[in-house]
């Protein structure tokens, strides 16, 4: 963060572990994600086979947003989520959520752990930081202005624009980001590790607005270290070897295209839980400016 701005906070660090041993219970963390996002405290759920992390992605937001202290309201987020869980499970649970909270000239750092008897447990501490004052809220006649210098500064840029921008084409993509995504029309290539893991199904979650691939594990899938070895020492070929390498690290590329070819990002995959379960899920972010045309997984 560049700006320390006074009068903000922002939450940060991830809790895992085993999912609880409940009905629904991805669905119950789903719906904990979703009120304390109302809270103006948000995490991303990722669940892969039987465990889940859940990690705080709090952008710095106003301390007068949140219904109490910074600190109070991620205790009872936190709380509420562990009862969510067994009490005997609770203890399995590790948290490295930590949150920051600016004031004049310093910051108060606090991390949130589970104790051994399975409860929310703080640490905190003051330092001293140098931080800026929040921007002061404009009068009624500053506003006016505003709005009337950026309508002459619209117009005239529309008249200019019109030369250089393609409307059809703009006009072409707010059409397809309002029809919806249909998921035979992604074209999801994984060729590099044909042998050892193969793309079984891709559905979409408009819910979450992901692409869900389920990966199934292959006959030539390394299980162990000693297998990576000898399959790696049998390897003659280089694309070969870096597929390996790819497994031993239990991560693959994840290349983006649009539906035109263009390339939009990379991003890295875990693929580690195949060498313990057959099947995997994971779950790829829809770009929301773009319609997704193929994805490719290589090392």
């Amino acid at each position: 963060m560049s700006e320390k701005v006074e009068g903000t906070f922002y939450l940060d660090g991830l809790i895992e572990g085993p999912l609880p041993s409940i009905p629904d219970a991805e669905e119950k963390l789903r719906a904990w994600t979703r009120k304390t996002a109302r809270q103006n405290l948000r995490f991303n759920l990722e669940v892969d086979g039987g465990t889940f992390s859940l990690l705080g992605s709090t952008p710095p937001v106003p301390v007068d947003t949140l219904i109490e202290s910074p600190e109070r309201a991620v205790v009872h987020a936190l709380e509420e989520l562990l009862r969510a869980f067994p009490p005997t499970e609770r203890t399995s649970l590790v948290s490295t959520v930590h949150s920051i909270e600016y004031r004049v000239n310093f910051e108060i750092q606090t991390l949130y752990a589970i104790g051994p008897d399975g409860s929310v447990q703080t640490r905190q501490r003051d330092v001293e930081t140098k931080t800026t004052a929040p921007p002061q809220p404009l009068t009624s006649k500053q506003k006016l202005k505003m709005v009337l210098m950026g309508l002459l500064v619209a117009v005239a840029l529309v008249g200019i624009s019109a030369i250089f921008i393609d409307y059809r084409g703009m006009i072409a993509d707010i059409v397809d980001e309002l029809t919806p995504l249909d998921v035979t029309q992604i074209e999801v290539k994984a060729d590099p590790f044909a042998e050892y893991f193969t793309v079984s199904q891709k559905t979409i979650n408009k819910k979450n607005r992901t692409l869900v691939l389920t990966l199934q594990r292959e006959a030539g899938f390394p299980l162990d270290v000693s297998a990576l070895q000898r399959a790696y020492d049998q390897a003659t070929k280089l694309p070969r070897r870096l597929a390996l390498e790819a497994l031993a690290q239990g991560y693959v590329r994840c290349e983006r295209f649009d539906k035109d070819g263009r390339f939009l990002d990379v991003s890295l995959v875990r693929i580690e839980p195949l060498r313990t379960h057959p099947t995997i899920q994971i779950a790829l972010p829809l770009p929301r400016d773009k319609r997704l045309g193929r994805v490719s997984l290589s090392y």
